[in-house]
């Protein structure tokens, strides 16, 4: 399902590919979540959804993501 989603993306030329809401999906997105989707495609991806502190992002940071989605930026900035 995943596969067929990012090849439908790419066919619609989006700007990039978006993990999740964060309100339908109950895990956070995970380090795991951005390889799998780096492997499928060279579009920028924007992990979202259960981001909850600066050391998650700065680990999807790290594993490739490109823009990162949270409810509570300042928390997350200032590293609460």
């Amino acid at each position: 399902m995943l596969k067929v989603a990012i090849d439908l993306a790419k066919h619609c030329n989006v700007s990039y590919i978006k993990t999740s809401t964060g309100v339908i999906n109950t895990r956070p997105t995970t380090v795991g979540d951005i390889k799998k989707i780096i492997s499928m495609t060279d579009n920028p991806i924007k992990a979202s959804g259960g981001i909850k502190t600066r050391e998650q992002a700065l680990e999807l940071i790290d594993a490739g993501a490109s823009i990162i989605g949270v409810s509570d930026f300042k928390k997350i900035l200032e590293g609460e």
